[in-house]
């Protein structure tokens, strides 16, 4: 998880937003016109921190998900050592994830007062950056579309488990 965690960090910092100018309204003609008020650019400390819900959430969908996964072990019965043994392997690797995405998150947050520093202007514009920030975001969208539909499926699969129980 280092490594998960050294690359959502460096892909967070690579992010930039751009401040937008914001044009004041017109003055009275006899006065001059009021300069353009720009909102002030993150710094990578700032970026990184307003990351940090991402790896916090998820910790706690993978604590939704072994909270599940143990109460799914109590549903089973003899014949179901092998299912129970492969889904406590899982929780104990969720685990592990769990607390390296809340350390992260953690890490992620107490980067807000980092000061900004000086960045090359070459590396940051360099082709394999982009191509490395357009990777990052496809595979966000990626991601996005496959927990919605995994989210849609549990939600047809409860569906399907209330009305077992109802009949």
């Amino acid at each position: 998880m280092n490594n998960l965690a050294r690359i959502v960090a460096a892909a967070a910092c690579c992010l930039s937003l751009q401040a937008l100018a914001v044009d004041a309204p017109a003055a009275a003609p006899a006065a001059a016109p009021a300069p353009a008020a720009a909102a002030p650019e993150m710094t990578c400390g700032q970026m990184m921190a307003a990351k940090a819900e991402l790896p916090a959430k998820l910790a706690e969908m993978i604590t939704a998900m072994n909270a599940g996964m143990e109460m799914h072990m109590k549903a089973l019965g003899k014949d179901g050592k092998a299912e129970k043994a492969g889904m406590m392997k899982l929780v104990k690797d969720h685990k592990a994830m769990i607390a390296a995405a809340s350390k992260t998150s953690k890490d992620m947050a107490a980067m807000k007062d980092l000061k900004a520093c000086k960045h090359d202007p070459k590396v940051m514009s360099d082709p394999k950056m982009m191509d490395g920030m357009t990777k990052q975001i496809a595979l966000e969208k990626e991601l996005a579309s496959m927990m919605m539909k995994d989210a849609e499926a549990g939600e047809k699969m409860m569906a399907d488990m209330k009305a077992k129980a109802a009949n």
